[in-house]
């Protein structure tokens, strides 16, 4: 069981790395991986957190989230 928690502690150190690679002011897209971030993502260094960029970066398809936000919002401003 050590060796799978040596594994995942790796895995980590690498997912950190690559975040704070990826956040450094010194990484610049492409002018064409600019204009389009699947292209960026596709040829990207950073291919361990192209699925969390899926994730987190993208567009909701639905504005579901977004009403709900305002229901709850509405019922805790009228004090219910």
């Amino acid at each position: 069981m050590d060796e799978f928690e040596d594994e995942d502690r790796e895995r980590e150190g690498e997912l950190l790395s690559s975040v704070m690679q990826y956040l450094s002011p010194a990484e610049k897209p492409a002018a064409d991986e600019h204009n389009n971030p699947l292209i960026y993502w596709k040829n990207s260094k950073f291919a361990p957190l192209a699925p969390l960029a899926r994730r987190y970066l993208t567009i909701s398809s639905s504005s579901v989230p977004v009403e709900s936000i305002f229901s709850v919002t509405g019922k805790l401003m009228n004090g219910r």
